[in-house]
């Protein structure tokens, strides 16, 4: 089936509140009260708001009232400093800012020249008292330090309260996206999840990740389960909100290997030996300044760059168990058979003489379908009689570039992701489905320019694009085509609608009751999912009272060329080369069985 559809989504978010939060992407806010002893305002009072990674500094003064505030200021560690005439100096360190959040750093200076100094540091934890938004910032050093199974930055949802999954702890997932996760009882299609402000998710369903980020590449996690602004787009039930590292004023490098080995692992005690299993995770992130040495950038304070790039290979094995068709049934012999009954002559519905179907008799499609099943390898197990082990391989790669310039009062920001997930099928035989090649690439790109117009007014626009294409394909990863070919099978039933198929000469699908299935897969296929983002948003402080308008707009296309598969439809399947149903119809005179 061949669907495209466009959707337009337009939402005009003008609001005001007394004490609203900002709730930039990837940003915070710092402000606060400035006083002396007795509690009285100083006004135009010098707050400079250091960044101790990059260097950033912002200088503001307070107003008439004694409050400043300082917007869009990256997560990070802060010094705050306070200078007024007649009053010591004041200087607050180690102030943490994550994303989202709203500190208030409220500062009593004291009566002295102000060549001294009062110091604060160590603030230690400070509680969000400007927002009412309930959410949980995970940092980048407990991403890296909490064992996520797969390495997977989506599994990091599971320690906030509230939040539930249906696939199980220990489930190895180095590569699955939101699907499984629900906040606060809202189905898993009303959360969205995204990376510097633009979209995680396709347009499908809302729950296929567009790309995958390294864990190395992730500077924050913000987890937002309720009562936040209407701002973060596209969904209701919960917002995810990564963002990626940034350079600093010094380089830092960093290599690394996760692996994963049966040589460590335990037989279980189900299975005669331990499965195949070979994986490593690895790759490097390099992040600093952008310096021309005595030209550019001298001082480190400018232009920033953090690259990171990831690779997962995998190498394992799967095993089918199944049941098949032994040598006497598959010659029509079904005397003693123990899933099929005496077979009756379809004329006068007597039975077969010695359970045997005459040769004359057997349908040359029918041996052809008969030929997808192999000869039994197994005996003495009641539940099956076939047993393969398979390999089971994934190649993946995913690259991510940042680039920071700060200007002035302008800050400009470019991330670009590009990422490859390569599975491949193969299997000894073409029982019990055909191979499947699946190649998942998924690119996404953030663009922000945030402008500080004056002291209490701030402008943030972003430009947004994300892209996901599946392609799906009947092809194993060693061996011939030939192997799932109706054609060389023996299969020449004309088809009902013509030849026009995506793969004529693939297998059907067989379901035989009481035999295990021959799946012909509804594949190839291939699905296109591009998106287009942009995002604006002004905010201005007016003494106590801060007001924010916006827009937001997103395109969201669908291109795809699939098959869907109707279960309940009578005659319904999956394979659109065809699918066959083979069960016993008792009240039916011309069944054979």
């Amino acid at each position: 089936m061949f669907r495209n559809s466009n959707l337009y989504r337009l939402l005009l978010l003008v609001f005001s509140f007394v004490g609203l939060a900002l709730a930039q992407f990837g940003t915070g806010e710092i402000s606060g009260l400035v006083t002396d002893p007795s509690g009285a305002a100083i006004s135009q009072a010098e707050v400079k708001v250091l960044n101790t990674a990059n260097g950033q500094t912002k200088i503001i003064a307070t107003d008439r009232e004694g409050r400043y505030s300082c917007l869009d200021l990256l997560v990070g560690t802060y010094t705050v400093e306070v200078n007024a005439t007649g009053f010591k100096s004041h200087l607050s360190t180690g102030v943490e800012l994550v994303s989202g959040s709203h500190i208030a750093v409220n500062v009593v200076l004291q009566l002295g020249p102000v060549t001294e100094s009062v110091e604060v540091s160590g603030s230690g934890a400070r509680v969000e008292t400007l927002s009412a938004q309930v959410s949980r910032v995970v940092e980048g050093r407990l991403l890296e330090d909490i064992p996520l199974n797969g390495r997977n930055v989506t599994s990091i949802m599971a320690i906030k309260p509230g939040i539930s999954s249906t696939q199980a702890a220990n489930n190895f997932r180095p590569t699955s996206d939101a699907r499984n996760y629900y906040i606060n009882g809202s189905r898993a299609e009303n959360t969205n999840l995204s990376l510097d402000g633009v979209s995680m998710l396709s347009g499908r369903n809302n729950l296929k990740g567009v790309s995958i980020v390294s864990v190395d590449a992730v500077a924050e996690a913000n987890i937002v389960t309720s009562t936040y602004p209407a701002e973060f787009p596209r969904a209701g039930g919960g917002q995810v909100q990564f963002v990626t590292k940034s350079g600093t004023k010094q380089f830092h490098g960093l290599l690394y290997d996760y692996l994963r080995n049966d040589a460590f692992d335990a037989r279980s005690f189900q299975t005669a030996a331990k499965q195949k299993l070979r994986y490593n995770q690895y790759g490097f992130s390099l992040g600093g300044p952008v310096v021309i040495p005595k030209v550019f950038n001298r001082d480190r304070e400018k232009l920033f760059f953090f690259a990171n790039t990831e690779f997962i290979a995998r190498h394992g094995e799967s095993v089918d168990l199944s049941v098949v068709p032994t040598a006497l049934e598959r010659s029509g012999n079904f005397n003693g058979s123990k899933l099929f009954h005496c077979p009756k002559d379809a004329q006068d519905g007597a039975p077969l003489p010695g359970c045997t179907l005459p040769m004359n008799r057997l349908s040359p499609n029918g041996l052809g379908l008969l030929n997808l099943y192999p000869l039994p390898n197994v005996v003495g197990q009641p539940a099956f009689n076939f047993r393969q082990v398979s390999p089971s391989l994934e190649d993946v790669r995913s690259s991510s570039f940042r680039v920071d310039y700060l200007w002035a009062n302008t800050r400009i920001f470019w991330r670009g992701l590009d990422t490859v997930d390569h599975t491949y099928g193969n299997r000894s035989t073409n029982f019990p489905s055909a191979p499947i090649n699946t190649q998942t690439i998924g690119r996404s790109t953030a663009f922000t320019v945030t402008s500080t117009l004056s002291s209490n007014k701030l402008n943030s626009f972003r430009l947004g694009a994300a892209a996901r294409t599946d392609l799906m394909q009947v092809k194993p990863y060693s061996g011939n085509f030939e192997d799932y070919s109706r054609t060389k099978l023996g299969i020449n039933f004309p088809y009902l609608f013509g030849n026009d198929k995506e793969l004529v000469d693939k297998i059907p699908t067989v379901i035989v009751s009481g035999l295990s299935t021959v799946d012909g897969s509804p594949y190839p296929s291939r699905a296109g999912m591009p998106s287009w983002q942009f995002q604006d948003d002004f905010s201005w402080i007016y003494g106590a009272h801060t007001f924010k308008f916006g827009a937001y707009f997103e395109y969201v296309g669908q291109n795809n060329l699939d098959q869907i598969n109707v279960s309940t439809a009578p005659g319904s399947g999956n394979n659109q080369n065809g699918t066959f149903r083979f069960a016993a119809s008792p009240g039916n005179p011309f069944s054979t069985g």
